[in-house]
């Protein structure tokens, strides 16, 4: 390759794919078609493949050595060669995504679209309509993907292996099962085991069951945002999702976020938890020394009194000196908390 053409590679390093574009004229659009420039250009920014000229798009040698870099490449590759085999079972072990791509022959085919949702069953959005229908098809699917189950023929969301089969992969395929499994304490209960977020798509009568909101909270504090009003006032339930999840105090009803007990098994280890404690916990100067204690900021949560409480300003600023930014005006100026501020700054 010459000299000019290495200054035009140059350029593309520094400028970016777009460099190639024919709209822009930087180059001559004959050179989208040359073999050697293209290999090259790819080399350097793969993003240039959009700027394949169409005569290499037709060029199975030149197109092969540029699925072997990324099958999802497929989707630059011309006509004449859509159904070309040997290309698309490139594409497709580099790349399961390159189905969405394929022509609509391929993905017509039963037999194909079997082993390509073997690897992702995500792909089933992309196969023939026709497929969505196929029971074995939507099968094969779920079992890799349970969420899949959002593409297949709605008649499938009441088809209870099918749904089984998709929460047992992901349980928040629930989402997409027929309202008679979403109150189903036993396929309600194999989905939130699964998958703790499920839980959401619970019916109410679930949703305000113990023993099914405790599975979920005991592992992932935050889902009891789903559980009932009711549960989000249950104590043994709150504990259980403080315990894993502090943060879920801003899930819980607001008697439990006015609860000492409650509210201190928040902050005592997430102190920034105090900004979901009602106005009275935030008022509570053993609440809140126990929210400084664990995390200085916490200090910009705490009630305008104990902003001004110069034991709770210097307990915070001994854990984050800046956490005095948060404090009262006169106590900002304060000779001993500022003296106290330089000894825990040095």
């Amino acid at each position: 390759m010459n000299s000019k053409l290495y200054e035009l590679l140059e350029r593309l390093k520094e400028e970016g794919s777009s460099f190639l574009d024919p709209d822009e004229g930087n180059i001559d659009s004959d050179l989208l078609n040359d073999f050697e420039f293209m290999t090259k250009a790819l080399m350097i920014d793969s993003w240039c493949a959009e700027y394949i000229g169409e005569d290499l798009r037709n060029n199975k040698d030149f197109m092969s050595k540029v699925l072997i870099c990324d099958g999802s490449y497929y989707q630059y590759i011309g006509e004449s060669l859509k159904d070309d085999m040997d290309l698309v079972n490139i594409a497709m072990q580099k790349s399961d995504w390159a189905f969405e791509y394929l022509s609509e022959e391929i993905r017509a085919d039963k037999e194909f679209v079997l082993r390509a949702l073997s690897s992702n069953g995500s792909n089933l959005e992309y196969v023939d309509e026709d497929l969505l229908e196929d029971r074995d098809v939507v099968l094969q699917a779920v079992r890799k993907d349970g969420c899949a189950l959002r593409f297949a023929d709605e008649d499938f969301w009441s088809d209870k292996d099918i749904v089984l089969t998709a929460i047992e992969q992901d349980g928040m395929a629930l989402e997409y099962a027929d309202d008679a499994f979403k109150g189903d304490k036993d396929i309600v209960q194999r989905a939130v085991t699964r998958s703790y977020g499920a839980l959401e798509f619970a019916l109410e009568a679930l949703r305000d069951d113990f023993d099914i909101v405790l599975s979920p909270v005991l592992n992932d504090g935050d889902s009891i945002q789903y559980a009932s009003r009711r549960l989000k006032s249950d104590k043994k339930i709150a504990k259980a999702a403080l315990s894993n999840a502090p943060g879920a105090l801003q899930y819980l009803d607001k008697s439990l976020r006015d609860d000492e007990e409650i509210v201190a098994s928040a902050v005592i280890t997430a102190g920034w938890s105090l900004e979901f404690a009602s106005k009275n916990m935030r008022n509570n100067k053993s609440i809140v020394m126990m929210a400084v204690c664990d995390s200085g900021g916490a200090l910009e949560y705490a009630s305008k009194d104990l902003k001004s409480d110069r034991e709770i300003v210097m307990m915070a600023i001994s854990k984050d000196y800046d956490s005095l930014d948060h404090a009262s005006k006169d106590l900002k100026s304060d000779d001993e908390i500022l003296r106290w501020k330089t000894l825990i700054e040095s």
